[in-house]
C-alpha cells in the first residue's frame, strides 16, 4: 500500500510473523489498554470526527501503558514497525527502508509522520487486533482535518 504522508509517497510492506510476535509481545502491556479503547471507538455509538478530541479520551490510558514499557523494548517495536516502512526517492530512484530496524535512516522526520508512519505500519501488520470500523486517528483523517504541518 502507498500513501502520501507530509509530501513524501510512502510504501508500507508486511513483517515477518517472527517479528510480529516479538512486537506483540513487548507490546502487552499496551495491548491491554489499546484493546478496551479500540472496543470503544468501534461500537455501535459514533465516535467524535476529531482526532484530537480522540486522542484526548485515549490518552491518559496509553500514556499509563507506554510508560510500563522500557525505552528500549518502545524503541525495538518503533524501528521494527518502520523497517517495513519504504520512502520513494526523487528521480525515480526507488523506494528505500525508513529504518534498518535498529536506526531510523531518515532523519528528516518530524514527530506527526513519524507518528503516521507507526501507526499506518501498525494497523497494516495488525490489523486482526483492530476493529474494521476506520479510526478518526488514522493518517488520512489526521491531513483531513488536523492543522497543517507546514
Amino acid at each position: 500500500m502507498d500513501q502520501e504522508i507530509n509530501g513524501q509517497i510512502y510504501r508500507f510492506g508486511k513483517l515477518d510473523a517472527l517479528t510480529q510476535i516479538n512486537i506483540v509481545r513487548k507490546l502487552m502491556p499496551v495491548l491491554g489498554a489499546i484493546i478496551p479503547m479500540a472496543k470503544e471507538f468501534s461500537g455501535e455509538e459514533k465516535p467524535s470526527d476529531d482526532p484530537y478530541e480522540q486522542f484526548s479520551k485515549i490518552f491518559p490510558e496509553l500514556s499509563k501503558a507506554l510508560s510500563g514499557i522500557s525505552e528500549s523494548d518502545f524503541n525495538t517495536c518503533l524501528l521494527k514497525l518502520l523497517a517495513c516502512v519504504y520512502r520513494k526517492e526523487k528521480g525515480d530512484l526507488g523506494y528505500a527502508a525508513v529504518s534498518t530496524g535498529e536506526v531510523l535512516v531518515y532523519q528528516d522526520l518530524d514527530l506527526k509522520t513519524l507518528l503516521q508512519l507507526v501507526w499506518t505500519s501498525l494497523l497494516e501488520n495488525f490489523r486482526s487486533f483492530f476493529p474494521e470500523k476506520p479510526s478518526a486517528l488514522s493518517p488520512e483523517s489526521l491531513k483531513q482535518s488536523g492543522p497543517s504541518s507546514g
